[in-house]
């Protein structure tokens, strides 16, 4: 049995979509973040949907593709400053996902020569105030003994944490699930591989590639990393009853999901 790892008190935040976020659980999620107590906060990308700019046949009924990218950035702004307030000395880490790059991938396609400025274009996207954003799409994020990356592999289990050869937490799948590897050469004794789930609506029209409605195997949640290792907590709209006279969780409600009481 490997020696326990000196390892600081963080919290995973799974794809969002921005403007598409579930208008319940992601007010919970962020309620449940406030409300602990984390050296660090991280978003492990897909902040942005940009539905505007996917390769699907799509909807321009939805948004105009101007309201889309003004409605995300207000959220945003929002959920990163709500971070702050409530979590001022933790450390606050963005990364970006296959989703957040669509826009450069849509315009390198057809004026590859415009690369450079687009880059500086896209940059102020995400930017934002007491946030360190890891901007290039490919690069790890190192925090203590844990690879964050947003993912590329379509299942779970141990893939990520066999290639990096560390333990991995991810996103992408949006199948929030934790899962073991022995591996000889590991400290520890065995490498872990983490998925922080996802807080978007899959009924809405940017989530529309879902195989089925209703069945799916997406899961709502959050992921927090501690000492221990990580443990991934489902999250479903009905918890909000829990919670639901406290003052902050309905300014949450308010301010990400219309809710006027």
């Amino acid at each position: 049995m490997g020696q326990l790892i000196k390892r600081r008190r963080g919290i995973f935040i799974g794809d969002i979509h921005f403007p598409f976020h579930h208008k319940t659980v992601f007010p919970l999620a962020l309620y449940l973040v406030l409300k602990g107590n984390y050296d660090y906060v991280c978003q492990v990308g897909d902040l942005y949907d940009w539905y505007s700019a996917s390769k699907f046949p799509r909807s321009f009924n939805a948004f105009t593709p101007k309201h889309e990218k003004q409605w995300s950035r207000y959220y945003d702004e929002m959920f990163w400053g709500f971070v702050h307030t409530h979590l001022p000395n933790a450390e606050k880490y963005q990364i970006r996902g296959n989703h957040d790059v669509r826009p450069e991938r849509r315009i390198i396609e057809k004026a590859p020569e415009f690369e450079e400025d687009l880059e500086t274009a896209i940059r102020e996207h995400y930017e934002f105030d007491n946030v360190k954003t890891i901007f290039d799409a490919r690069e790890e994020l190192y925090i203590d003994d844990i690879c964050i990356i947003h993912g590329y592999y379509s299942g779970t289990g141990d893939k990520h944490a066999i290639f990096n050869l560390k333990n991995v937490v991810a996103g992408h799948t949006h199948r929030g699930n934790v899962s073991f590897t022995r591996h000889a050469g590991h400290d520890g004794g065995c490498l872990w591989e983490a998925n922080a789930g996802y807080l978007a609506d899959p009924y809405s029209k940017g989530l529309a590639y879902s195989m089925q409605r209703r069945a799916t195997r997406w899961t709502w949640g959050i992921l927090p990393v501690d000492e221990w290792g990580p443990k991934f907590i489902p999250l479903h709209p009905s918890m909000i009853e829990k919670f639901k006279d406290d003052p902050l969780l309905k300014d949450l409600l308010r301010a990400f999901g219309n809710y006027a009481k």
